[in-house]
């Protein structure tokens, strides 16, 4: 499911990002997804700062990496993993809707 969630992405930005600016896409893009993924911390950890604990919820990589951790160690006090499947999979036909239909029309022209 991750790799899907990740394709559907990949797809979705390629749509969007021009050849010339890829060089860009580094810092302004993957960075920031990258260090609000969860991939450092725990999502339940963010309690400190509640609005970026629920702004963090719009990055499909924190879905991932809680049902990641919820698989190998077991139920968390964080997203239950139910919710993180669920998330996963939002994300995945949303990015690859939008992503194939912004496809479809990079094509016909």
């Amino acid at each position: 499911m991750a790799s899907v969630t990740s394709t559907t992405f990949g797809l979705l930005v390629g749509t969007i990002i021009k050849p010339m600016q890829i060089a860009a896409m580094f810092p302004g893009l993957l960075m920031p997804i990258i260090f609000t993924g969860a991939i450092f911390f725990s999502w339940d950890r963010l309690s400190v700062v509640p609005v970026f604990k629920y702004l963090i919820l719009i990055n499909p990589l924190v879905y991932i990496n809680e049902a990641l951790r919820s698989a190998f160690f077991g139920q968390s006090s964080a997203i239950p993993l139910w919710a993180s499947i669920t998330g996963i999979i939002v994300f995945s036909l949303g990015m690859g809707w939008i992503g194939i239909r912004r496809f479809k029309k990079m094509t016909k022209k």
